[in-house]
């Protein structure tokens, strides 16, 4: 997804008064990276756990985690996602299958080096 499709969908999925929506579109503006970006939904597979309804409906735009998941390669994840993505980054370096992976971002996952967790931009 852009920049520009993730906080519309944001702005549709969010509970909180209109005038407050000001405020959730500058975030986002200066939080997210102006390249595609990865999102829970790219990540079903990796996740048996729902994605959380408090980070995607209430205050998404200081709740959901940017993280790093390739040199060039961003996610916006809730903590449901992000915890998911962590066992999973975990599970690689102890040589233990968590799960097996399959879809778009496998490779990305069994191979990540680079995960700071809660990275803000």
């Amino acid at each position: 997804m852009t920049k520009l499709e993730i906080i519309a969908k944001t702005i549709a999925e969010l509970s909180c008064p209109s005038d407050y929506i000001e405020v959730v579109t500058a975030e986002l503006r200066r939080r997210l990276p102006d390249q595609a970006i990865t999102t829970c939904d790219d990540f079903a597979v990796l996740s048996e756990r729902k994605c959380c309804e408090t980070c995607h409906t209430f205050y998404a735009h200081y709740d959901m985690d940017l993280i790093k998941i390739q040199e060039d390669e961003w996610a916006w994840v809730c903590c449901s996602v992000c915890d998911a993505i962590r066992l999973q980054v975990q599970s690689n370096a102890s040589n233990t299958e968590v799960r097996d992976m399959s879809g778009p971002h496998a490779k990305a996952l069994h191979s990540a080096r680079v995960l700071p967790l809660g990275v803000r931009r």
